[in-house]
């Protein structure tokens, strides 16, 4: 916002800011108050279910049946502080968006980008990324006029694609299912819809590496073979481990 210098813009958006201070400030109170409640009474459960297991029989443990229920509902009363916060953050974010977009809709993108960049690191991480490539290529001393803004124009065309690549990554961690802890209700996890979130996600992470090797591909054709063995090739990823018996660890995490 600072970096747009739009003084009438910057003035409405302190007033916004302003106001969700006085109105959101009461919320991250109560939160800051459930969160203490609720690591007390965990701790609570934890002391007796370690007392149950010291007491416990012929080494038969037994634990208490209520101890779940009771830790299911101390993690849905948080998941409700959490949801209803982040509601609250999106409404303030869509206005902090429209008050920009009203003059400068670039600027309000940028910033729409920014927030998504900040909540959501985990869709923008990309191991297979050509941009150290880009900014080798573009520090090349050889480079003549026509063959730079060449690379500068296709640099500009990759990060655009990769973005919304990214942005749909978003979407998905947003908008998809999410785990219960503790709920022993059958209804609290749908396993085909957590199947298909993840193989969504891996289907655009699976695009957005196609992305990356075209715009490598396209980078090294403006290239000399001398040029190419500096710029490199894109890095390698690292391959996952997964358990034994476990499938993709990030449908048991949700990350």
């Amino acid at each position: 916002v600072a970096e747009a210098s739009l003084e009438a813009e910057i003035a409405a958006i302190a007033d916004l800011l302003g106001e969700w201070s006085r109105r959101h400030t009461p919320a991250l109170e109560d939160r800051a108050r459930s969160i203490i409640e609720l690591d007390r009474d965990i701790a609570i459960q934890q002391q007796a279910m370690e007392a149950s297991f010291q007491e416990m029989e012929d080494g038969v443990f037994a634990p208490d049946p209520a101890f779940f229920d009771r830790m299911a509902v101390l993690h849905q009363q948080r998941t409700a502080i959490d949801q209803s916060l982040a509601a609250t953050n999106r409404e303030w974010i869509d206005r902090l968006v429209a008050t920009l977009a009203a003059d400068d809709p670039t600027t309000a993108d940028a910033f729409r980008l920014a927030v998504d960049r900040e909540a959501w690191p985990q869709c923008f991480r990309d191991p297979r990324s050509p941009e150290a490539n880009f900014d080798r290529a573009l520090r090349l001393e050889d480079l003549d006029d026509g063959t730079r803004t060449a690379i500068q124009t296709l640099r500009g065309e990759w990060l655009a694609s990769w973005t919304q690549a990214c942005r749909r990554l978003v979407e998905l961690d947003r908008d998809g299912p999410r785990l219960e802890p503790f709920s022993m209700d059958p209804d609290a996890f749908d396993p085909a819809a957590m199947q298909k979130a993840q193989a969504d996600k891996r289907r655009v992470r699976f695009e957005r590496n196609e992305i990356d090797e075209k715009a490598m591909r396209e980078l090294k054709s403006l290239l000399s073979p001398d040029q190419q063995e500096i710029v490199g090739e894109l890095p390698e990823e690292k391959k996952r481990m997964l358990l034994p018996g476990m499938g993709d660890v990030e449908m048991i995490i949700g990350g």
